[in-house]
């Protein structure tokens, strides 16, 4: 098999509930293809993006207008310092998980 096939497997074995993640990381890795299967070599780099460095999840407590606690969660993933600084920001909302937040950082690379 190609180079970058045992990295897909790989992730989706690790991280088989992501399914957002896996979709985005597969398509990348096929676009990639031709260059991994050029230079094998260069397969590493797709080990180094299966995985974050950092994902943060945190909790905001505020108080409404009404005086009632509010709690919400919320998330960061941070994937290559190597370049510069973080780049994204703090996902917030009932829809957000780590899923969506590792695959949107993912495709922000």
């Amino acid at each position: 098999p190609p180079p970058h096939f045992f990295f897909f497997s790989k992730s989706g074995r690790r991280d088989h509930n992501e399914v957002q993640f896996n979709a985005t990381f597969g398509s990348c890795l096929d676009a990639l293809a031709p260059v991994f299967d050029r230079n094998p070599k260069l397969a590493w780099i797709a080990k180094q993006l299966a995985e974050p460095e950092r994902t943060i999840t945190f909790r905001v407590a505020w108080l409404d207008d009404q005086g009632t606690l509010r709690l919400n969660r919320g998330f960061r993933c941070q994937y290559s310092s190597s370049l510069g600084p973080y780049d994204g920001g703090l996902h917030f909302g009932k829809h957000v998980t780590t899923d969506y937040v590792k695959a949107s950082a993912f495709d922000a690379l």
